[in-house]
């Protein structure tokens, strides 16, 4: 047995490398070592695996992205987007505020106001002064009342069209947060898939 492992060790560095990771390697009985080709191949791929985690850890050094400038890039959009969305959402919530608190503090003054009682006059009078005393008060009082109506229809017009275009806005920064999504998922996608060929590649190699 000390022979075989002597052996394993002297004539097969990729075995012996096994054998100090994980204890001694007895696959086969009547194979002590794997053959040429399988080594080449195991040590390539262990070269590639190497090379991999040296530039892992040379990015953490320096405080780089391990999945390149395009991918923190698209990760960067996406949170400008993100904070954008959810400022537009804030701001329109202020205005509906700030809406509903002017509609609390004018909302006295818009009542309408009290109609006056009869124009007293005097018993001696004539009713001719009298009518048109009173046909000269409702006629202020009501065009008082047009002018305020006129003031709460453009302040709904006002009011609604900030809502229009809040909502407005909300959509859009929500479809720019869906772009900025994508195309994370794009960069991602082709990280993977680059990632992906190259392990095909080199064990293509490997094995030929």
């Amino acid at each position: 047995m000390s022979q075989v492992l002597h052996y394993t060790w002297a004539y097969c560095p990729v075995t012996k490398a096994l054998h100090q990771l994980n204890g001694p390697v007895y696959k086969d009985p009547d194979r002590e070592c794997l053959s040429p080709r399988e080594t080449d191949s195991a040590e390539i791929l262990w070269q590639e695996m190497q090379n991999t985690l040296g530039e892992v850890e040379l990015s953490a050094f320096k405080g780089e992205h391990v999945f390149g400038e395009e991918h923190s890039r698209a990760l960067e959009e996406l949170r400008l987007k993100q904070l954008k969305l959810a400022q537009t959402w804030t701001r329109n919530e202020a205005d509906e505020v700030d809406e509903n608190e002017s509609k609390e503090t004018n909302g006295p003054s818009d009542a309408k106001t009290q109609k006056p009682n009869n124009v007293p006059h005097d018993n001696g009078g004539t009713t001719t002064t009298d009518g048109a005393a009173t046909y000269k008060a409702l006629e202020a009082e009501t065009e008082k009342d047009l002018q305020q109506a006129r003031k709460r229809r453009l302040a709904n017009d006002q009011y609604f069209d900030r809502v229009n275009n809040g909502v407005l806005d909300v959509v859009a920064s929500l479809e720019e947060v869906a772009q900025a999504m994508r195309a994370v998922r794009k960069e991602s996608e082709d990280i993977w898939n680059d990632t992906a060929s190259e392990s095909l590649n080199v064990t293509a190699d490997s094995t030929t």
